[in-house]
């Protein structure tokens, strides 16, 4: 685990979270995508990207820390409209109403460009932003290395708050993905809340 800066109160407290990305370095675009890595997908289906995996268990780590986070994925930049619509069907002498409730699509804030995010993120009184990266490539020793980098910036000024990497070489995609998962989020448990991780080794 590479932990920088040792920051042990941190002053951010509610953050955007922002899903993690995938890159792959130096081979093709589908490393990024977990069905490549299993030959049958009805025996082993596999979600469409790694985010999948990663996102869940790093961010109960993140709530565990103290931060209070707002998923930029489902954060709505309007109100979505409802809409009723009620059928009905003669059938002999009863007639069957279905009812429909129907939400129009409206964008969210992960549609945004970067700086127009941040700047609603401040409007909404957030004061950081969380990002988490993949990079997948080809290690030294010829096997897959997966690593994972969080980093967490202040939205007053821009500034890096928190970095925490991890590496792991590649096992199977939810198993490589959950220890960097695991890793990351024990690095900002150890720069926010250290007495969380008693009882873990990091």
């Amino acid at each position: 685990m590479n932990l920088s800066p040792s920051a042990a109160a941190l002053p951010l407290n509610a953050i955007l979270a922002l899903p993690t990305v995938c890159k792959a370095q130096g081979l093709e675009a589908s490393r990024c995508t977990p069905a490549s890595y299993v030959n049958d997908q009805k025996a082993w289906p596999m979600p469409a990207t790694f985010a999948a995996f990663i996102d869940p268990l790093l961010r109960m780590k993140l709530e565990l820390a103290g931060l209070t986070l707002a998923d930029a994925e489902t954060m709505r930049l309007e109100t979505a409209q409802r809409s009723e619509r009620t059928t009905t069907n003669d059938r002999g002498p009863v007639a069957e109403r279905t009812k429909t409730v129907e939400l129009s699509e409206v964008p969210t804030l992960l549609a945004l460009p970067p700086r127009e995010q941040r700047a609603v993120a401040s409007s909404l009184g957030l004061q950081g932003v969380v990002s988490t990266a993949l990079h997948i490539k080809m290690g030294s020793s010829g096997a897959l290395s997966f690593e994972l980098a969080l980093e967490l910036r202040s939205l007053a000024d821009d500034q890096v708050v928190l970095r925490v990497r991890c590496a792991e070489r590649y096992e199977s995609p939810r198993e490589t993905a959950t220890i960097l998962a695991n890793c990351v989020g024990d690095g900002v448990l150890a720069a926010r809340a250290p007495d969380a991780l008693v009882g873990r080794q990091l």
